[in-house]
């Protein structure tokens, strides 16, 4: 089963999303930070997604320094979130956060199985973790004059994304702190493999060394 399914999308509805991108005011420092964090320290990323909020599958991979075809399996594998508007894949910030986790991950010998393994057991917690934070959230407006229906005013949606995106930065935090942890014991346990092969080696050697001796008294005699 993918982790992720594409979200499907109309032409319509991805023009309305570029046009709000467009027309967001400057974003608050906290905002700014959370969005760093979730693009994994990356200034190009941050700066080509405060330009545009979403990117074509060749500028993913140019910005993460991978094949395009790398990209697109990963897309098919279902490890990567997507989005399709009319049959072709688009890639948001968070994106290319999984993605840069996935290189991450790879690059201490995780296997893409193990890969799916780690992605699943995070967006479960994620979801718990934010489905128990959402039930001591305060709604933004707590006044009962307020109309049923009425919309927060943009000061709360901007304390909102904050708050979620540092969240999410708080997570990918914590889910590094396991990663440098899962990357300690690799090297660790590669280490005892190589200092055991080494003492391997060194005992066929001494024993080498002493049936040449041997031979060596024999060929005197």
């Amino acid at each position: 089963m993918p982790v992720f399914s594409p979200v499907e999308l109309s032409p319509e509805a991805f023009r309305q999303q570029l046009v709000q991108h467009a027309q967001q005011p400057p974003v608050s420092e906290v905002l700014l930070y959370a969005r760093h964090l979730m693009l994994r320290g990356s200034d190009e990323a941050l700066s080509e997604f405060a330009r545009t909020p979403y990117l074509r599958i060749q500028a993913l991979a140019r910005l993460a320094g991978l094949p395009t075809s790398t990209v697109r399996h990963y897309t098919t594998l279902g490890l990567l979130p997507v989005v399709r508007v009319s049959g072709k894949h688009y890639y948001s910030a968070h994106a290319f956060g999984v993605l840069r986790k996935l290189m991450d991950w790879r690059s201490v010998g995780l296997s893409l199985k193990d890969i799916q393994q780690h992605l699943e057991r995070e967006q479960s917690a994620g979801r718990q973790l934010l489905e128990a934070i959402g039930e001591h959230a305060q709604p933004f407006d707590t006044n009962p004059q307020t109309p049923r229906g009425a919309l927060p005013d943009a000061e709360s949606i901007d304390r909102l994304m904050a708050d979620e995106e540092a969240r999410e930065g708080l997570l990918e935090d914590a889910r590094y702190g396991g990663l440098e942890r899962q990357r300690a014991a690799l090297v660790a346990g590669t280490r005892g493999k190589l200092e055991g092969r080494k003492a391997q080696i060194e005992r066929q050697l001494r024993l080498l060394a002493v049936l040449e001796r041997g031979e060596q008294r024999e060929d005197m005699h």
